[in-house]
């Protein structure tokens, strides 16, 4: 088996990060307080992908439009902490 170049390695890993992205749940505000209090047990990604949800009030927005352009948001948001 041959050697994957870095820019593979790096494209699989942002696959595996907008996996991730899409099947974390958005926490409900009891949750989200919780987890800002280091209570539970809440991935990064869901308090990332919820607090982008509430600092873009995108409780106005229903369906999948709403729904990518939460997961791009919070792949960029992800990307930019690293």
């Amino acid at each position: 088996m041959g050697k994957k170049s870095s820019a593979d390695i790096r494209e699989q890993l942002l696959e595996e990060l907008k996996e991730d992205i899409d099947n974390q749940p958005l926490l409900s505000e009891a949750q989200f307080q919780a987890a800002l209090h280091g209570e539970g047990d809440y991935s990064e990604t869901s308090l990332r992908k919820t607090q982008i949800f509430k600092d873009l009030n995108l409780t106005e927005y229903d369906g999948e439009d709403a729904t990518a352009l939460l997961n791009q948001l919070t792949l960029g948001k992800s990307l930019g902490e690293r």
